[in-house]
């Protein structure tokens, strides 16, 4: 199986995040990138995880433009993305941006 590549916050509940995710997928499944709040660090940690073919993003947001490159390669390239999410701004700004 693929890696499973889990961008999530370096804060409490975004440990926490990566924690439920490797203790329900395996340890060695998944591979927890911690990164500060903000789009812009956000974006900067998904880059390079582009390639891949699984992303899950908890607590944590990326900016529009990078949703929909994400959602465009859900789509057409195959990829298994997720975002789980408690931040309603979050929420809002991803329904707004990703495809049915």
């Amino acid at each position: 199986m693929d890696k499973i590549y889990l961008v999530t916050h370096n804060d409490l509940d975004g440990i926490t995040c990566a924690m439920l995710a490797q203790s329900a997928l395996g340890k060695k499944a998944v591979v927890p990138i911690y990164t500060e709040a903000g789009e812009k660090n956000v974006d900067k940690a998904l880059r390079p995880l582009l390639k891949h073919s699984h992303i899950i993003i908890t607590d944590v947001g990326p900016s529009a433009e990078m949703a929909k490159k994400i959602d465009a390669l859900a789509v057409d390239g195959g990829m298994k993305a997720f975002l789980v999410e408690h931040h309603k701004s979050t929420i809002e700004r991803s329904e707004e941006h990703t495809s049915e």
